[in-house]
């Protein structure tokens, strides 16, 4: 995945592309080129620019999207501006584990005479089945 849909950690909330090679390992952080000009910032963002030390390091709230497709990126990234509800491919394989068990609602039902008739007809419970002690050659009782 060689672009990258984040959120800045800054108070305005700011969403941004970065390639994938301008994070830190941790991913928590993202260096952003200084370039005033779109299109310089552009060719930058398509070749995938090293890191220089000229570069601003911002911390990285979230990352909304990954993919490898430069267009698909800034669609995204054009969604991301409009809704914060931008779902990420780890969140979505995050939601995919176990979910909570939903309980069985328990159903109470009240005597009636229906219920009266139906126990009255059922068959009678069977014997108890008689088991039988076996000794082995040691003595031992099964």
């Amino acid at each position: 995945m060689a672009y990258v849909i984040v959120e800045f950690g800054d108070e305005n909330g700011r969403i941004g592309a970065v390639h994938k090679s301008w994070l830190t390992p941790l991913k928590k952080q993202a260096y952003w080129p200084p370039y005033k000009e779109q299109e310089k910032f552009d060719k930058a963002l398509r070749c995938g620019e090293n890191v220089q030390s000229s570069w601003t390091l911002w911390s990285v709230d979230r990352i909304f999207y990954q993919t490898d497709d430069i267009l698909k990126a800034r669609q995204k990234l054009k969604e991301a501006e409009f809704t914060s509800s931008l779902e990420s491919e780890c969140d979505e394989a995050a939601n995919t584990g176990r979910q909570k068990r939903k309980k069985a609602s328990r159903k109470l039902f009240g005597s009636s005479e229906e219920d009266s008739e139906e126990e009255e007809e059922s068959l009678p419970r069977p014997p108890p089945i008689k088991r039988s002690t076996v000794t082995s050659r040691k003595g031992i009782v099964f």
